[in-house]
C-alpha cells in the first residue's frame, strides 16, 4: 500500500484514474454543481467545500502540475494522494472485490458523505500499514463481517476495525445545508433589505427558531419572505417559526474595504458587540452598508446521542464479537491541537463517550477507541507529501482483551 507520494507522480496517478473511469465522474459532478453557481452562490460555496475531492481533480484535469505553488496545491495533493491509495487498493484486490471498490469510489463522487467515509478508511489503513500491520478489507455487502477492515499486527494479532467520521453539524437542529438554503433566499431579495440600513451602518439580525428550519425550497422561500417583511417593519414579535432580534452598529470603515474584507469587518463588529456567532451567519450588503443575519435554534444539540447510537451499531452489529475490536473516530473540523485539548479536558466528550461505551456489557469485545484529528498535509521531504493526523488511543482497563495491549498497534508511542 502506498504511504507517500512524489509530486512528479501526480500526472501518472491522474492518468491511471482516467483509465479506471474514462467518463471522469468528478467532472460530471462539478459541472452539475456549477450550473447552479450563479443563482445560488451561498449554497454553491457549501457544495464546493463538501465536494473538495471532485473539484481538486477537475482543476488538475485542466491545469495539471501548473497548480503547484498556488493556493490550490494542498487540496490537490490531498485529492491525488487519496486517489493513489484507492487505485493501489483496487489493483491489489481480486476481480469481485476490485469491481466493488471501483463502484464505491465512483459513487463517492456523487455523495460527499461516502467520499469522507472512504477517505477516513484509507487514511486509517495507511496509518496502520506504516506501523507494520497488514490490512484486509471485509466484504461489507454480504455475510456477518461488515466491519471496515481486519488488522493483523506484526505479532499476528487480529483486530476488527470500524471507522466513523462525523460531520460538524451531526445531530444539530439546523444543518449547514438548511442554513445555506434560507440565507440564499434572503440574499436573493437583499435589495429590499438593504434599503432599511443607512450608509455606514451594520444591522445585526438574529433569527431563533424553536427547532429546525424547513427543508423544502418553497417553504424556505416563504420563510425568507416573512423574515424580510419582519425585518423591514422592525417587527420583534414571533414570525412563524421563530423570534427576531435587532442590533444597529456604526461601521465607519465599511466604504473603504473590498468585498472579502468587508464581510470580515462586519462580522467582527457584531462579534465585539454581541459575542461570537453560535449559529450560521451571513453578511448581506453593498459597499456602504450591510445586514448580518444569524440563524439559531433553541433545541439542544443531539450530537452526542447520535454519535453514541452510531457507535453502538458499529460495535454490536458490524463487529462480530469473536475478536477484539477497535472503533476509530474522526470528528470533522478538529485539528491535532484541538483534539488533544478535548482529550485532556475534564469531562470532555471523548472521555465521557469512551466511558459510556466501555461500561456497556454488550461491548466487552471493544478493546480500544482511537480518536483522530482532521488530516493535515505534511511535507516529508522536498517533493514528497503525505496526509497525516494526530491520533489518541483510549483503552479499557479491564476486559476480555485488556491484557493484549492492542493500543500499541495504533499508536506505539
Amino acid at each position: 500500500m502506498l504511504t507517500n507520494l512524489l509530486v512528479n507522480d501526480f500526472p501518472s496517478v491522474y492518468a491511471a484514474l482516467v483509465e479506471a473511469f474514462p467518463h471522469k465522474p468528478w467532472l460530471r459532478r462539478t459541472e452539475t454543481l456549477d450550473q447552479h453557481a450563479r443563482s445560488t452562490p451561498l449554497q454553491h460555496a457549501l457544495a464546493r467545500k463538501n465536494n473538495g475531492i471532485a473539484y481538486s481533480l477537475s482543476l488538475f484535469d485542466q491545469h495539471g502540475l501548473g497548480l503547484m505553488d498556488t493556493p490550490d496545491e494542498p487540496e490537490i495533493i490531498v485529492a491525488l494522494c487519496l486517489m493513489a491509495q484507492a487505485l493501489a487498493l483496487t489493483k491489489a484486490s481480486d476481480g469481485r472485490a476490485r469491481s466493488r471498490l471501483l463502484k464505491r469510489l465512483e459513487g463517492a463522487f456523487r455523495n460527499p458523505d461516502d467520499m469522507r467515509a472512504l477517505q477516513m478508511e484509507l487514511h486509517t489503513a495507511t496509518h496502520l500499514h506504516r506501523l507494520g500491520s497488514r490490512v484486509e478489507w471485509s466484504d461489507e455487502c454480504s455475510g456477518q463481517e461488515t466491519y471496515d477492515m481486519l488488522i493483523i499486527s506484526s505479532s499476528g494479532q487480529e483486530v476488527e476495525v470500524e471507522c466513523k467520521t462525523w460531520s460538524e453539524d451531526k445531530g444539530v437542529a439546523i444543518t449547514a445545508e438548511q442554513a445555506a438554503g434560507l440565507l440564499q433566499h434572503l440574499d436573493g431579495i437583499k435589495t429590499k433589505l438593504i434599503e432599511i440600513v443607512k450608509p455606514g451602518e451594520v444591522l445585526a439580525v438574529t433569527f431563533t427558531v424553536a427547532a429546525g428550519l424547513p427543508r423544502g425550497e418553497p417553504e424556505q422561500r416563504r420563510l425568507a419572505l416573512d423574515l424580510v417583511e419582519a425585518i423591514v417593519e422592525s417587527q420583534t414579535e414571533k414570525v412563524d417559526a421563530g423570534q427576531i432580534s435587532f442590533l444597529k452598529l456604526p461601521a465607519p470603515l465599511i466604504r473603504q474595504l473590498e468585498a472579502d474584507d468587508r464581510i470580515t469587518y462586519c462580522s467582527q463588529l457584531v462579534d465585539a458587540a454581541a459575542g461570537p456567532a453560535v449559529g450560521y451567519r451571513a453578511v448581506i450588503g453593498d459597499r456602504q452598508r450591510a445586514i448580518v443575519v444569524e440563524l439559531r435554534s433553541e433545541r439542544v444539540s443531539k450530537k452526542f446521542s447520535r454519535m453514541l447510537k452510531d457507535a453502538k451499531h458499529a460495535i454490536r452489529d458490524q463487529m462480530t464479537g469473536t475478536r477484539p475490536g477497535c472503533l476509530v473516530v474522526r470528528l470533522e473540523g478538529i485539528s491535532g491541537p484541538e483534539l488533544l485539548e478535548r482529550i485532556t479536558e475534564a469531562g470532555g466528550v471523548p472521555t465521557v463517550f469512551a466511558h459510556a461505551l466501555f461500561q456497556d456489557e454488550q461491548h466487552e469485545h471493544l478493546d480500544c477507541i482511537v480518536w483522530m484529528s482532521d488530516p493535515a498535509l505534511q511535507e516529508l521531504a522536498p517533493g514528497i507529501g503525505s496526509s497525516q493526523s494526530v491520533s489518541y488511543v483510549m483503552r479499557r482497563s479491564q476486559g476480555r482483551y485488556s491484557n493484549l495491549n492492542l493500543g500499541i498497534i495504533f499508536n506505539p508511542h
